[in-house]
């Protein structure tokens, strides 16, 4: 029980502030500001590896995806692609984001150590008022890891 009380208020905390905070700044130029996005200059997007005995490890090809400029009302996907490199089984228990967010998984697949498996993440820049400018997702993953939740990013610039 104590397990699905901590899911549960991860989730919550996620949920509530999975959209807030998407539009940056980036200058008042008005240049295009996605070619200077990277992982250098945004420290929080790095790529985390966690190393622990005894845990299955989510190990991403690649934890951020930038999908460049997009029209207002244009979708776009991308398919992150994860190995279970630690030395137990990876159970995914909910993996979220916000309302503008579309994921698809192998929900209830269990990924063996060296298995590997995907997420794939439709972005709807049109959905509900969404901003236009430069924006920043986020994508929340909750299962058996060590830590217990590991963090996806997704950046795009919507144009009118």
């Amino acid at each position: 029980m104590p397990i699905n009380m901590l899911l549960i208020l991860v989730l919550t905390t996620f949920s509530l502030f999975a959209c807030t905070g998407t539009k940056a700044v980036v200058d008042n130029a008005g240049t295009d500001a996605m070619h200077r996005v990277s992982t250098d200059t945004l420290p929080y997007m790095e790529e985390i590896v966690y190393k622990s005995v005894g845990h299955p490890v989510m190990t991403f090809d690649n934890s951020l995806h930038q999908f460049g400029k997009m029209k207002k009302g244009e979708k776009a996907s991308h398919t992150y692609k994860f190995t279970n490199t630690g030395d137990t089984p990876l159970e995914i228990e909910i993996i979220s984001a916000c309302d503008c967010t579309t994921l698809e998984w192998a929900e209830g697949k269990i990924v063996q150590p060296g298995e590997s498996g995907e997420i794939k993440a439709t972005f709807d820049s049109g959905h509900n008022g969404e901003d236009t400018g430069f924006v920043s997702k986020d994508i929340t993953i909750v299962a058996n890891t060590e830590p217990i939740v590991v963090v996806l990013y997704y950046t795009a610039t919507v144009e009118e």
